[in-house]
Order: structure tokens, then sequence, then C-alpha cells
């Protein structure tokens, strides 16, 4: 869940520890995802990893690791752009 302020932000950054980080472009704030619902004044946001970063990460006994939300980080920049 992500608070309502960063809606403007151009774009974030996904780290996931031990898979690396990844910069994607906003686009589209929902509100509910499979079963899952924002709370008042923040929008969800849904990112995947590559599957060859994933199945490497598996392959090298780390599926638990990526499986834990404790080791995804989400960055956004607040640049202001002219």
């Amino acid at each position: 869940m992500i608070p309502d302020k960063y809606k403007k932000a151009p774009f974030f950054i996904l780290t996931v520890k031990g898979a690396g980080s990844y910069c994607s472009k906003q686009f589209g704030q929902i509100k509910n995802y499979n079963d899952i619902f924002a709370e008042p004044g923040t929008y969800l946001v849904r990112n995947f990893i590559r599957t060859r970063t994933a199945l490497r990460l598996i392959l090298q006994g780390l599926y638990f690791q990526i499986n834990d939300k404790k080791n995804w980080t989400l960055t956004f920049t607040l640049a202001i752009y002219r």
C-alpha cells in the first residue's frame, strides 16, 4: 500500500534483497486486487521481478528469501522535472 502523496512520482525503484533493483514507471492506481484492499488515503502497486531472476534465486535455495515481504523495498523518486 502506497500513500496517495506518491501518485505523482514519475517512477519507483523496486529492490529485492539478493535479486537487485528494478526501476519502473507508475501506471494506474488501483484500490483492490485479489481481495487485498487499499486503506483510505492509499493505493496499491503490483510489480514483478524477472522470471529468470526468480528462477536463479529459487535454484540457489533462496525461495523463502524472495517470498518474505521484509526483503522487498519500494523507493519513490520525487524529482521535479521542468
